[in-house]
């Protein structure tokens, strides 16, 4: 799989959130820019890192949220970052507060994590994580940060429903 995209025009949004929020919130920020076709299960999909950081790309637009990991969550697995379906994405953007996040099976083809709510007896999601490499969004992201700002901005309409009230 080519994670190797090409890098987005200047005039394409980029959305960077800097303060800390919950895993709901993170979530919910970058679900409109992940992408809905099924065809590349990559970018179907939202980048997690237990350090702190979720990401969305559909190859036009990026998205990248911040969250305070649970105090529980292993610092052995920050920097260990993990893709789960747009599907499960959006089941865990239902559910308030910030889990612990653990892999059942870290050697499985693909591994496995769970994300354990608080307090103890709270609900528990368990997925399987998508295969493959997540594009390196850092670098399409200090590109599109270091381009010029265009004084107009167009959106269509298609486009702009995704950010409606029903994902944020």
């Amino acid at each position: 799989c080519n994670t190797d995209h090409p890098t987005p025009p200047p005039n394409h949004l980029a959305q960077r959130t800097t303060t800390t929020m919950s895993f709901q919130h993170a979530l919910k920020a970058v679900l409109p820019h992940a992408s809905t076709d099924k065809s590349l299960p990559l970018l179907n999909s939202v980048n997690i890192n237990p350090s702190g950081t979720v990401r969305a790309t559909d190859r036009y637009t990026l998205g990248e949220s911040t969250f305070t990991p649970d105090e529980n969550t292993s610092t052995y697995l920050y920097g260990r970052k993990f893709t789960l379906t747009l599907a499960d994405a959006k089941t865990l953007a239902k559910v308030p507060g910030t889990p612990v996040i653990s892999f059942d099976d870290a050697d499985a083809t693909p591994p496995v994590v769970t994300f354990d709510y608080r307090p103890i007896g709270g609900p528990s999601y368990t997925f399987a994580t998508v295969e493959g490499e997540y594009p390196n969004l850092d670098r399409l992201f200090r590109e599109v940060e270091d381009a010029e700002a265009t004084e107009t901005v167009a959106l269509n309409l298609t486009y702009l429903a995704r950010f409606d009230a029903k994902h944020l």
